[in-house]
């Protein structure tokens, strides 16, 4: 993919994980709950995400929240593979 999305996704997941260690894991799961909703969310506007958004914040918005959901995905058993790249994170509790 010639894209930027892939290499600034690398950073700000590992910035999410690192967030998401530091939590409890209770705390982790309760945000776990949302990927559901998000995906739908993602699935409908992905293209504001690929392609800035004419709406103020709204392409920060969904780059934030699809690198959060990438981070929480990888505390799943095998992790995560987004645009080749593989996440996979453990919880210090």
């Amino acid at each position: 993919m010639n894209h930027v999305l892939p290499g600034l996704l690398e950073v700000a997941v590992t910035l999410w994980i690192h967030d998401l260690q530091q939590r409890p894991w209770a705390e982790v799961e309760k945000e776990m709950e949302t990927i559901r909703e998000f995906g739908k969310e993602l699935a409908e506007h992905g293209d504001d995400l690929l392609y800035r958004s004419k709406k103020p914040g709204r392409t920060a918005d969904l780059f934030n929240q699809t690198a959060k959901a990438v981070a929480l995905l990888s505390f799943l058993p095998g992790g995560v593979i987004l645009f080749g790249t593989h996440w996979e994170s453990h919880h210090k509790d």
